[in-house]
């Protein structure tokens, strides 16, 4: 089976959607508050920008999903789908943190997918660390 390496079109992923929530959030509040606004702009211009980053943050993400689902066997793009998630190891880290010492638990799993369209298949190696006691 085929590992599949394209960490950052995931992370890109995750990190276009967070700042498009947060956007929206900032927006919602701004329609609270709008009798405190005393900027140069005016609110309607502040809330069509806002917008229009949230339009492109959210247009970055799926170019960037797109890329995350390519298939390395036939090359089309949005192809993989997932089939299951696999947890294959668990490893334990140490540091040191001034004069503390902090364990962490290292979980790392394999996340399968198969090309809808020639049926090729590959994972994709992810890590999660947490904190262990």
């Amino acid at each position: 089976m085929y590992q599949t390496k394209n960490i950052f079109a995931g992370f890109f992923r995750k990190t276009a959607l967070s700042f498009a929530g947060l956007i929206a959030i900032i927006i919602v509040l701004a329609f609270n508050n709008k009798a405190e606004y005393s900027g140069d702009l005016p609110f309607w211009g502040v809330i069509a920008i806002l917008s229009a980053i949230i339009i492109v943050l959210f247009g970055l993400a799926f170019f960037a999903h797109t890329f995350y689902t390519k298939c390395p066997h036939c090359g089309k793009k949005m192809a993989m789908q997932t089939q299951n998630k696999q947890q294959v190891g668990v490893d334990y880290e140490q540091r040191q943190v001034g004069k503390e010492i902090k364990t962490y638990k290292v979980t790392t799993y394999h996340t399968h997918r198969v090309c809808k369209f020639c049926k090729g298949e590959d994972y994709v190696e992810t890590t999660k660390k947490e904190s262990w006691k």
